[in-house]
């Protein structure tokens, strides 16, 4: 069973990644330059990709917890942005 306040800690930053990617599209969609909007829409992508892999992760550490292993990090390599 999860701990509400860890739950909170983690959703957190998930969802100011969220919020991120919501403003950046929000700024492509109102910018009239073609290539800021693809700035903006990439960054937007970025943010996004990042919430996902942050649920994923917390899934895992999450699953890992409930069948009592330790909460160790994956061996999944981790991803740089540019």
């Amino acid at each position: 069973m999860r701990n509400a306040a860890k739950t909170l800690r983690v959703s957190a930053p998930i969802g100011t990644c969220r919020e991120m990617a919501a403003e950046a599209e929000r700024l492509a969609a109102s910018d009239p330059t073609p290539s800021r909007r693809a700035k903006y829409l990439d960054l937007a992508r970025q943010w996004s990709e990042l919430a996902d892999e942050m649920e994923r992760a917390t899934a895992a550490l999450d699953g890992r917890a409930a069948a009592g292993s330790p909460a160790a990090p994956s061996a999944a390599p981790v991803r740089r942005f540019a």
